[in-house]
């Protein structure tokens, strides 16, 4: 269910953000991950955020999916779900793993899973649009990516932990991670920004001096966020940015 979703989802964030901090900290020994490895964390969290946020009602109408198809794909989920529980609750009775009864769950539920990848399989290669925002959590790499940039044309990327944030950059020939403490009021900071550039226009009726109070108020505001997401990464900017944003 949804609740169950967004827990998951705040859970996985949390995870993404400690890896990409242990990988940046390990930096120049034995342990340290490399850039790729990074690279995959970040996009491996935005992208279950995409899938997430895209409804299985969005899917469906631009899929043209056989009603029975689609019934099909519910009654595998549901099954795999009930005997997942199934199986959950035999082994908290204390059975083994080797107990028969467990043995056939496990067996059943291993059955489903393969008829499910299969119908997942017939869905890749007759409705591919259906299966790409359905099931596709796949990244590209920092190489596949810098291809598609253009010269002279940087990617920025941010990653906004519960301490921390990150901004990726890329371009042709750079490839950057950079970490900063989340020590400032950011969420402050972009309400202050949306309210300065549209309170003084939605205002009834309009104040004296409403204008310039919110002209300020974006300025002061606009200065405060470009100091921290693009100040940081401006030797590397060119005349086309493109920007990936997160969180708020």
């Amino acid at each position: 269910n949804q609740a169950s979703k967004k827990q998951f989802i705040s859970q996985l964030l949390t995870v993404c953000e400690a890896n990409i901090h242990s990988g940046l900290l390990s930096e120049g020994t034995t342990s340290a991950l490399d850039p790729e490895t990074l690279w995959r964390y970040n996009e491996s969290a935005k992208s279950r955020l995409l899938m997430e946020g895209i409804s299985d009602e969005q899917a469906l109408q631009i899929s043209g999916i056989p009603d029975s198809l689609l019934e099909l794909e519910r009654l595998l989920r549901t099954d795999i779900t009930a005997q997942k529980k199934r199986l959950q609750r035999l082994l908290t009775k204390g059975l083994s793993k080797t107990d028969q009864s467990v043995l056939e769950a496990e067996g059943h539920l291993i059955d489903l899973n393969l008829n499910y990848d299969a119908l997942k399989g017939k869905f890749e290669n007759a409705f591919p649009d259906y299966y790409r925002l359905k099931y596709d959590q796949s990244t590209i790499s920092i190489e596949a990516t810098q291809k598609l940039l253009n010269p002279g044309q940087t990617l920025i990327e941010y990653f906004i932990g519960d301490s921390t944030y990150y901004i990726f950059v890329l371009r042709k020939d750079v490839f950057k991670v950079l970490e900063y403490e989340l020590d400032f009021p950011l969420s402050d900071w972009i309400k202050q920004l949306r309210n300065g550039i549209c309170q003084y226009h939605m205002a009834k009726p309009k104040e004296p001096n409403l204008y310039e109070k919110s002209v300020k108020a974006y300025a002061d505001a606009a200065q405060k966020i470009y100091d921290k997401l693009l100040k940081p990464v401006e030797a590397w900017l060119g005349e086309d940015v493109i920007i990936v944003p997160d969180g708020e």
